[in-house]
């Protein structure tokens, strides 16, 4: 488990599901925005 909140938020946009004792809207919410940061920041690129 990655203790960098960005790369948890990009590699959970990587992935197919959902984890586990968290609401999928509030990963969606959460997760998923910040995802779309680190896609536009090309974080990709430093894992």
């Amino acid at each position: 488990m990655p203790r960098d909140l960005l790369a948890l938020a990009l590699l959970w946009d990587y992935q197919d599901g959902y984890l586990a004792d968290i609401p999928a809207w509030l990963q969606r919410a959460a997760l998923g925005s910040l995802a779309r940061v680190t896609r536009r920041a090309c974080y990709q690129h430093r894992w």
